[in-house]
């Protein structure tokens, strides 16, 4: 009975081990990885600190570092690089504008005034190559801009050789504070000289009214 029971267990294990094996051999080994390229956008910060330092591409700007007015000149940048160990061919780069803002210039490729949209084509790209444009674009007038205070992405993004890689950059628009803005008195010797004088009547009158009051 014992010696039937244990051929009867290798027979159930010789049916069953085959599809075990061959489900970790469908299932069970690691994915490929996947061809990657490197895409970068920036857009450039204008602000400088009081040390004439600061500015250059950064990769995002907020409201509090620095807000664009309407009418003002927006500049981006689009890097490419390839990080595989072999070169590729056709890619294509696309920037598509946000509605807020109108097409100035751009150092490479093509704008499309239909799609709203910057193309840019790399015949070949090499092993560790680094391609990049920059585009200029100009942020519309008050009444074409939805709200007071908001911000926007800027979406480019790379396709070729099986490969799809796309980056943000985002910035923000604050309209301009309409009102009265009232002039400070300019700096200078006239300007010191009125302001000694003031204090010096306001002194006297001081004085005077004291001593009418002894008196």
């Amino acid at each position: 009975m014992i010696k039937r029971l244990a051929a009867f267990s290798l027979l159930a294990a010789a049916l069953v081990l085959p599809n075990t094996i061959f489900a970790a051999g469908a299932y069970g080994q690691p994915e490929l990885p996947s061809k990657k390229i490197f895409l970068d956008k920036q857009v450039f910060n204008p602000t400088q600190t009081k040390g004439g330092t600061g500015g250059g591409f950064v990769d995002n700007l907020t409201l509090d570092q620095n807000a664009f007015l309407p009418g003002q000149e927006v500049v981006f940048k689009v890097t490419v690089k390839n990080i595989l160990n072999e070169d590729l061919r056709s890619l294509t780069v696309t920037d598509r504008l946000p509605q807020e803002v109108s097409f100035v210039s751009t150092t490479a490729g093509t704008y499309n005034s239909n799609t709203h949209t910057v193309t840019f084509v790399i015949d070949n790209l090499k092993v560790n190559e680094t391609r990049s444009f920059e585009l200029k674009v100009k942020i519309k007038e008050a009444n074409q801009i939805p709200s007071n205070v908001f911000c926007m992405s800027n979406l480019a993004q790379v396709t070729g050789e099986n490969m799809s890689e796309q980056d943000t950059s985002s910035f923000c628009v604050q309209k301009q504070v309409l009102g009265v803005v009232q002039e400070l008195p300019k700096t200078g010797v006239a300007s010191t000289a009125v302001l000694i004088s003031s204090v010096f009547s306001l002194g006297l009158s001081a004085y005077l009214y004291r001593k009418s009051k002894v008196n």
